[in-house]
């Protein structure tokens, strides 16, 4: 393998993008200061570590307190923005970013970033970005300001190349979603160019069971849903729990859904099931999706435990899903094409 960072210290919860040229920049939490800063090395398409870049890593938050829950996207030629976590500088959590030309440059804020979303009291946690497709991102994080009201929230905001704001001032944020009860771990992926697709937990049917909604965002200076349906529409909400979702751009500006799902049987009797759904807001599939792995009705058997699934999208518009099977009674990698 190529050596990335040999600090004697603790790096871990490592994320890697495509810089456009072949090569990757990755990103990580970072405990060589005692804290948890966050680095990022780029590796050229060659196999090497790109010398213009500090060996074992630029300081991309290297500042007081812990930056953590970090993310990563590529805009093209302004090379990556770097969102995550911080409770350093104002002593609650927030959400900052930063952004990395190809040279290794911090164009935004330093090593402290600009911030995304400061509101003052609440806690602004488990931040997801993605590309606009004009040089900016979207920024995706659950928001529990109103805890008393409606529990934690989706909240989302927009930045463009220079890191200016477009949707809010830094101590406010969009709200997507204020439903009753819990939503939370959003994720978030481009859709068409200037819009998004944001997918979370949602607890709105049952306070004890998670279900899976969705929106499509876009706008220049404030957010519009371009679905119907303001607090989102159901991509799963079968009886039991749908979670531990992944998301992935689909054809034409849709998307790929997959989860873990028990509605046939709680634990240990975990299936993984799937979605498309179209850029238009559109189910593609089987209302509430389809099984993937596991049972497929009331009784089947559903071998077992399946989980932490993930999804890629392929060049002939199908998907792949990967994922965690137990039904040999130890952990095994299995796989399955979609069309």
């Amino acid at each position: 393998g190529v050596s990335v960072c040999l600090i004697p210290a603790i790096q871990r919860y490592a994320k890697i993008m495509d810089d456009g040229d072949g090569g990757c920049v990755i990103v990580w939490l970072d405990r060589r200061s005692g804290e948890g800063d966050i680095y990022a090395q780029r590796i050229l398409n060659n196999g090497h570590p790109d010398g213009r870049w500090e060996q074992n890593g630029i300081p991309v938050a290297a500042v007081r307190g812990f930056q953590g829950n970090l993310d990563i996207t590529y805009v093209g030629e302004n090379g990556v923005i770097i969102v995550w976590q911080d409770d350093g500088i104002q002593e609650d959590m927030n959400i900052r970013a930063q952004r990395l030309t190809p040279q290794g440059d911090l164009l935004w804020g330093g090593g402290e970033g600009i911030q995304v979303c400061n509101q003052e009291g609440g806690r602004q946690e488990l931040p997801k970005i993605c590309s606009d497709g004009e040089g900016g991102a979207f920024v995706s994080w659950q928001d529990n300001r109103n805890m008393e009201e409606s529990n934690r929230d989706i909240y989302v905001q927009r930045i463009d190349n220079e890191g200016n704001l477009l949707w809010s001032e830094s101590d406010e944020g969009i709200p997507l979603c204020t439903a009753s009860e819990e939503q939370n771990l959003p994720r978030i992926i481009e859709s068409e160019p200037g819009s998004a697709i944001v997918v979370w937990q949602d607890m709105r049917q049952d306070q004890d069971t998670y279900d899976i909604y969705g929106m499509r965002i876009g706008g220049e200076d404030e957010m519009v849903r371009l679905w119907e349906g303001e607090q989102g529409i159901p991509i799963s909400v079968a009886e039991g729990n749908q979670q531990g979702f992944r998301i992935n751009s689909g054809f034409e500006g849709g998307a790929f859904i997959v989860w873990e799902d028990n509605r046939f049987g709680g634990f240990p009797e975990v299936d993984i099931w799937a979605q498309q759904i179209s850029v238009d807001g559109e189910i593609q599939w089987d209302e509430n999706g389809i099984v993937v792995c596991g049972a497929a009705e009331e009784g089947d058997d559903g071998l077992f435990t399946q989980g932490s699934p993930v999804i890629f999208a392929t060049a002939d518009q199908s998907c792949v899903i990967v994922w965690g099977d137990q039904r040999s009674g130890s952990r095994s990698i299995f796989s399955q094409k979609l069309n």
